[in-house]
């Protein structure tokens, strides 16, 4: 039986960090290049991002957060070198109603295949152990296979679906709206250990 300490910022090949508002930036613009990867990041137009302008974003980010208390952000990392894998965020938390929309920001599908289970446990924990929220919802692109694949994985149950809400590849595609409920997540996480 595991203690009743639970590592929240760690788990063996990953570990949640601050941003480093310089490195992160230089990494995270070449993911801009990734037409796919910035529709996610941004609610504009898709582009290539320079690191000057992701450190502006972070720092705007930064700030709401600590304004509001609705907000958190974290950089994933591997524990091997501190090399940038990928980020985790919480863009609101809506503490009345116990629940929050968790993005996952990973560079590319291979990414999401080979740490993205760790990476979404690391998420998990945070948000269903420190926060002690009830309900927490994914949206994503229906033309994303590989996070819908995790998310299905770990339990997450389609919820919404937004008819043709994004223009990828040439068409339009439905938004996806998944959630998992804590109690969900708890049974599964026992049988796991």
């Amino acid at each position: 039986m595991k203690s009743i300490e639970t590592q929240l910022f760690d788990n063996g090949r990953f570990t949640l960090t601050a941003y480093d508002l310089d490195q992160d930036a230089a990494v995270e613009s070449a993911w801009t290049q990734d037409l796919l990867y910035v529709r996610w990041l941004l609610d504009e137009p898709a582009r290539p991002m320079s690191a000057f302008e992701l450190k502006k974003l972070y720092e705007k980010q930064a700030k709401e957060a600590d304004e509001n208390g609705r907000q958190f952000q974290f950089a994933v990392r591997a524990k091997q070198d501190g090399s940038l894998v990928g980020f985790i965020r919480i863009p609101w938390v809506a503490w009345n109603n116990n629940l929050c929309r968790l993005r996952l920001y990973l560079p590319d599908d291979a990414a999401v295949q080979t740490c993205g289970d760790e990476i979404l446990q690391l998420a998990l924990n945070f948000i269903f152990r420190e926060l002690n929220l009830e309900l927490v919802t994914v949206d994503l692109s229906e033309a994303n296979q590989a996070l819908r694949t995790l998310l299905e994985r770990f339990g997450f149950s389609l919820e919404v679906r937004r008819r043709e809400a994004h223009y990828q590849h040439g068409r339009y595609w439905d938004e996806l709206v998944f959630s998992l409920q804590r109690s969900a997540w708890m049974a599964n996480h026992r049988e796991a250990e």
